[in-house]
């Protein structure tokens, strides 16, 4: 009972990592949407518990073998549901779709977006589009667990301690579904409409990619040092410790919502424990178990680019710029300006679960629900924000002077261009974007609240020198904000003790 006892105050303990606002993570209440956002963290389908743990937990703490080895070989498939919440993540705050518009469209106070920060220099075009943001991911994973005692057997301590190789390797199909249409008066030259507009060469970053887009690789090498506490008459107490070494890069800012594997590239380090508790105490065929899965993984902080977007203003990273001192009218693509290089401090993440289990000498069943979680990235800029670079105006800062510079409209936004600033006096003046006015928080993954409900079964065999098992499982998570992705998936497994 005091192993249990301290489990239980080091679950608690754990969760203290969880800074600031992650705490807004844990609270059950109605969801304030996020919007305008330019990245978004999608859970990797191998950070998943239940199964991992699932019938597996049976031949790793509980070996037979001369060797005290145990591995297992897992195939996942994950799927995302269409959301109209994940839409708004992506779009300003309650729209499904935009319109775009010229300057000479009469209704054109209506409009999303200006038609000409999108390059489209034809002032009666009209159109519409949207996103639909989907995603599938696919991966074989495999697990290695050795007891060692069976390699530092002079070592008293280290009887019931074991160590665990994990590499998962995963394919990342993302597809952002951009469609246009009500399409009217087509632009000039390359940028046609709105499809062209944000696939233009000009633009570096932040570009919407009419199709899917793949990532295959290994995403990660893991390694586990845990002890079984308790491991006996379907009693468990384990506690275990590890590190996560990323083995490949992270998210490619050239596109909106770009695929990426695993932790986007951040080391990681993991904390986890497990219970299970036998509920029945009688002589039955089978034992009935409450178990409880928790796992934390504290991700270490790493550079990256993020689109900004600048605060009170949703896509101004689709605006034109020029440049302080600069001839007029250069039109420079706001989205390479704003896309910086940012230090990225995710904190950690949390897959926590608990449920039912059914065993006896064939095999296993267990449902149970489960949370995963993650605070708000903090991002920070890595270099100094150069302060050189203002709103696009209308023509010249000064007709009247010798040296014709350009001019700016701090004003504007994406949906319409303001006048040319003048200071108090009302001469011209250009008024540069400054690191303050950068909204950093568009461009950092949310905090999200997934929950999760599965179900898995797995049958084994005990033979004379090996032991092995099959199993399958099913879950579907829903997200309690529009931060994360809904899914659905299943897995299936096969191992062996020796």
């Amino acid at each position: 009972m005091n192993i249990f006892l301290r489990g239980v105050l080091f679950f608690v303990c754990a969760t203290s990592v969880l800074k600031g606002s992650s705490y807004e993570f844990i609270r059950f209440r109605s969801p304030n949407l996020k919007t305008s956002q330019s990245f978004m963290f999608t859970q990797p389908i191998y950070q998943n518990v239940p199964a991992w743990q699932s019938v597996w937990h049976n031949f790793i703490y509980n070996k037979r073998g001369p060797l005290k080895a145990s591995f297992q070989i897992r195939g996942m498939y994950q799927q995302s549901i269409s959301d109209e919440r994940t839409i708004q993540y992506f779009l300003p705050r309650c729209k499904q779709e935009l319109l775009v518009e010229g300057d000479c469209i009469p209704t054109n106070e209506f409009r999303d977006i200006r038609a000409e920060w999108l390059g489209i220099n034809n002032p009666n075009f009209r159109g519409r589009f949207t996103i639909n943001p989907c995603q599938r991911q696919v991966a074989v994973i495999f697990d290695y667990n050795q007891d060692l005692s069976c390699i530092l057997k002079e070592v008293p301590f280290i009887g019931d301690a074991w160590l665990s190789f994990s590499a998962p390797i995963v394919a990342v199909d993302n597809n952002i579904h951009f469609q246009q249409y009500d399409v009217n008066g087509r632009g000039d030259c390359s940028v046609q409409d709105i499809i062209a507009a944000f696939n233009q060469p000009s633009w570096r970053y932040a570009k919407i990619r009419p199709t899917g887009h793949s990532r295959l690789g290994l995403a990660e090498l893991t390694i586990r040092f845990g002890r079984a506490y308790l491991a006996c008459d379907d009693f468990e107490v384990i506690y275990y410790t590890g590190v996560s070494f990323p083995t490949a890069h992270g998210q490619n800012a050239e596109y909106l919502f770009n695929p990426f594997l695993g932790n986007n590239g951040h080391l990681g380090f993991i904390t986890g424990v497990n219970f299970q508790i036998v509920l029945n105490r009688d002589n039955s065929a089978y034992s009935s178990c409450l178990f409880i899965n928790f796992e934390s993984i504290f991700l270490i902080r790493g550079n990256e680019y993020r689109t900004l977007d600048l605060k009170g203003r949703p896509w101004s990273r689709y605006l034109l710029l020029n440049k302080k001192n600069g001839p007029p009218d250069q039109n420079i693509p706001a989205n390479n300006i704003l896309t910086q290089n940012v230090t990225v401090r995710p904190f950690n993440r949390v897959d926590f679960s608990t449920g039912w289990r059914f065993i006896n000498n064939k095999g296993e069943f267990e449902i149970g629900y489960g949370i995963w979680g993650k605070p708000d990235e903090r991002i920070e800029l890595t270099d100094c924000f150069q302060e050189i670079y203002g709103i696009a105006g209308c023509g010249p800062l000064d007709p009247c002077a010798p040296i014709q510079m350009a001019s700016s409209a701090s004003k504007s936004t994406i949906s319409c261009k303001a006048p040319n600033d003048v200071d108090d006096c009302g001469c011209p003046v250009f008024v540069p974007i400054r690191a303050i006015d950068l909204n950093l928080k568009s461009a950092s993954a949310r905090a999200s609240l997934n929950h999760r409900a599965h179900a898995a079964y797995g049958f084994f065999h005990m033979g004379q020198a090996i032991d092995s098992f099959l199993g399958l499982g099913f879950y579907a998570e829903f997200p309690q904000k529009n931060t994360a992705l809904t899914v659905w998936g299943f897995w299936f497994k096969a191992g062996a003790s020796f």
